[in-house]
């Protein structure tokens, strides 16, 4: 039985696009994380400042 190329490179990418579409999933999560922590620190550093801000000027 003689396998084609195409049809072996097609069966390839079959088994490798849940794998795919897994990877994609994970890195748009850990993307959306990080920027959800990004803005919660970058708020945090605003609001000492403030406070700091506030306390100086006394």
């Amino acid at each position: 039985m003689k396998i084609d190329r195409e049809d072996a490179r097609q069966a390839l990418l079959l088994t490798l696009q849940p794998v795919f579409i897994i990877t994609q999933c994970i890195c748009a999560g850990c993307f959306s994380i990080m920027y959800y922590i990004i803005n919660l620190i970058v708020l945090l550093l605003l609001s000492i400042w403030n406070l700091l801000l506030a306390i100086i000027s006394f």
